[in-house]
């Protein structure tokens, strides 16, 4: 058997330099560092479940899903525990999500941002709204990717190349980008989802609502729900309501 000539952390960082929380995750649940020697059936089992006490089980999947990916890819150069998969195993549970009106994703453009981060998502969630981009994505068009009237582009995650016919809105939101020079940004995705609450907040989005997450259910107001991917969302279930199957 090779020698590992590289750290869970940083093959981790590596591959999914955004997803690092993973990383807190397994630390905080087993008072340890999250290294390939510390991957024992106990430390999996309380690594999973910490995940499931303190995120939605979908976001617990997620992380799980890329923790085995990270495992899988130097799986040959160290032992892990038999069966060690079925370690992380979860159950499927329901979550509702919100989306947002084509009156919010108006309101949401008309807001007056409090700064140059703000002014970034703002730009770049209206864009995915418009457009039904992933996060990934949209955060970094350009008009370089305007061709003949279609926003044009091939997926981080998929690969695949997409090709959108573009709204007026999305054109001035990427020129505008380009003449201001607001350009794609390290921002986390914790503070990304903050300044699109806070968009929302401050768009008057308040509406009271019921949503069962989490394995249970949740009163708030609307804007509070609202993250990166709820643009996607938005944009898919305006389609729906527009008469698209």
């Amino acid at each position: 058997m090779c020698k590992i000539d590289i750290t869970f952390r940083d093959a981790l960082l590596e591959h999914y330099p955004k997803r690092g929380k993973i990383l807190q995750f397994f630390e905080k649940a087993n008072k340890c560092s999250c290294e390939w020697e510390n991957f024992s059936k106990i430390n999996l089992n309380r690594f999973k479940d910490y995940l499931l006490k303190k995120v939605s089980p979908n976001s617990a999947k997620q992380y799980i899903q890329i923790f085995k990916a990270v495992v899988n890819r130097y799986i040959d150069n160290f032992d892990m525990p038999t069966n060690w998969e079925t370690m992380l195993q979860t159950k499927n549970d329901a979550s509702q999500q919100i989306y947002l009106t084509e009156n919010d994703i108006l309101r949401i453009i008309n807001v007056n941002p409090r700064n140059d981060a703000m002014k970034y998502v703002q730009n770049s969630f209206v864009v995915g709204c418009l457009t039904g981009s992933r996060h990934s994505d949209y955060v970094t068009f350009t008009t370089d990717d305007i061709r003949d009237g279609y926003l044009v582009y091939v997926s981080k995650k998929t690969h695949i190349e997409s090709k959108v016919p573009l709204s007026k809105t999305v054109v001035r939101i990427l020129k505008e980008n380009e003449r201001n020079d607001i350009q794609e940004r390290v921002i986390s995705d914790d503070y990304f989802n903050d300044l699109v609450r806070e968009l929302c907040k401050m768009a008057g989005i308040n509406e009271s609502i019921k949503l069962y997450r989490r394995g249970k259910y949740e009163k708030g107001e609307k804007w509070q729900f609202s993250s990166s991917h709820t643009a996607r969302r938005s944009f898919a279930t305006n389609l729906y309501l527009r008469g698209a199957d």
